[in-house]
């Protein structure tokens, strides 16, 4: 990891020049795109594409040069999902997990997050004081922050006056809907805190990865292990990747956006 690292500090460092210098844009994400675009010549649909493509996403907290660096290396020969989990690892565990500890941090004055606080700060801090440690602390942390954006989930439909009286999918029956689950009432309900394709994307990951409906003993539909209910339900073992740990801690950034 420190190797990694190492090979992304200097574009790690630019990043972060880069947003503290243009800290007034991320006010308006959309404006900001729109001058990216004229800068870099990537529109915003080809970059989602890419982004879809390796099951990443952005969220608000996230510079969006960062796309830059990522539709570079998705140039070269062949799928790139090493380099592009490299890409997105080095970024928040450099300097001993300095960018994720902002990122948190920057979840302060989120009444979303408030009772939750303490928490997601001990993840942040096992992290730190494992680094260079033996053993895998994304194991440990990993369920805890998904157990997190289950809460999230609940709290946020609270906020909209729905209260948890349904599954997560619609219950159909006859091919009739019957009851809308708790998934629907959230694409319904939510506000967006992005340009409307990254913010659907964003969305799709949540739902649509983390929270695919799954059956015990059944492969998901759509194959990827970064899954709430086969890691918190113990059918999956093999899941303590620190890619699968940056997009639940993105999701919660996404989550924590929402008005």
């Amino acid at each position: 990891m420190e190797q990694i690292t190492n090979s992304l500090k200097p574009q790690i460092d630019y990043w972060n020049r880069w947003a503290e210098l243009n800290k007034s844009v991320f006010d308006d994400i959309g404006k900001f795109w729109k001058d990216f675009q004229k800068k870099y010549d990537i529109a915003e649909q080809a970059a989602v594409k890419v982004l879809q493509k390796y099951k990443w996403f952005i969220t608000p907290s996230i510079p969006v040069t960062f796309v830059f660096e990522m539709m570079r290396i998705d140039k070269k020969k062949g799928r790139q999902d090493k380099a592009i989990n490299k890409l997105f690892i080095g970024y928040f565990s450099a300097n001993q997990w300095g960018n994720l500890k902002v990122m948190v941090s920057g979840w302060e004055n989120k009444p979303l997050l408030k009772k939750r606080m303490s928490i997601l700060k001990n993840c942040v801090n096992t992290l730190e004081n494992s680094s260079g440690k033996k053993g895998n602390p994304v194991t440990v942390v990993l369920p805890t922050l998904i157990t997190q954006i289950d809460g999230l989930l609940t709290d946020y439909l609270s906020t909209k006056g729905i209260q948890w009286d349904s599954a997560y999918e619609d219950f159909v029956q006859n091919g009739k809907l019957k009851k809308v689950g708790r998934k629907s009432r959230f694409n319904t309900n939510r506000s967006k805190s992005m340009t409307t394709k990254l913010d659907e994307l964003a969305n799709d990951i949540f739902l649509n990865i983390l929270f695919q409906r799954s059956q015990k003993g059944q492969p998901l539909k759509t194959p990827f292990s970064f899954n709430r209910h086969k890691i918190i339900h113990g059918e999956s073992t093999n899941y303590g990747r620190k890619d699968y740990l940056i997009r639940a801690f993105m999701i919660i950034d996404f989550l924590a956006h929402l008005k």
